[in-house]
């Protein structure tokens, strides 16, 4: 699952704090978590949620809530010497085994002071590295009507370029007229005809 720089940095803090408990727990072979991050639909639970703590407990052979009280120690733990030092205000486990996360006031403020400072950069990366991306979207044919779907090609591809350009792909939009070839030679035709019916 791809995440901004905080989710990452979130996501890796709690594998690397999930294999912790499970050594404490006494398991020899650890595996690696792919960690779900959510934004609880009640406010009250924090900012960010994640339920890895059920898949804790399957091999932990404990309670999810063991599970996630245990995950919640081993996050403090490795916290402080992590690059969320000071991001994080509270940590804690909800039954019946989510773990819960509520941003610093401080983390929260530097935040909107760099969207102010990139302002409409806030949020791109160079993932895409220049890479080269040809797009092409809509290209309808001038043979037959133009639909709503085509509008809504046009509004998803151009979207689509958008947010490649954002990510740091170098991308080109294309788009086939499609004016030539035997399909334009009958359309001609067929308009040529229809002009001499009306003409008698």
């Amino acid at each position: 699952m791809l995440y901004g720089r905080f989710e990452k940095s979130l996501s890796d803090l709690i594998n690397k704090a999930a294999q912790e408990a499970l050594r404490s727990g006494g398991v020899s072979d650890i595996p690696a978590f792919d960690i779900a991050l959510e934004i609880p639909k009640e406010a009250s639970f924090g900012d960010l949620s994640t339920n890895i703590a059920f898949r804790l407990a399957q091999v932990l052979k404990k309670s999810p809530m063991e599970s996630a009280q245990a995950l919640v120690e081993a996050i403090r733990r490795e916290a402080g010497s992590s690059g969320l030092k000071g991001a994080i205000e509270t940590i804690e486990a909800k039954a019946p085994g989510f773990v819960n996360f509520v941003l610093s006031l401080d983390y929260l403020t530097k935040v909107l002071l760099e969207i102010n400072r990139e302002r409409e950069r806030y949020g791109s990366s160079g993932i895409g590295r220049k890479e080269k991306v040809l797009l092409e979207f809509v290209s309808a044919n001038p043979t037959g009507p133009l639909t709503i779907a085509h509008a809504r090609q046009a509004a998803v591809g151009n979207a689509l370029a958008n947010i490649l350009g954002f990510s740091g792909y170098s991308v080109t939009r294309e788009y086939y007229i499609n004016d030539e070839g035997v399909q334009m030679g009958i359309l001609a035709n067929s308009i040529r005809v229809r002009y001499l019916e009306l003409c008698g």
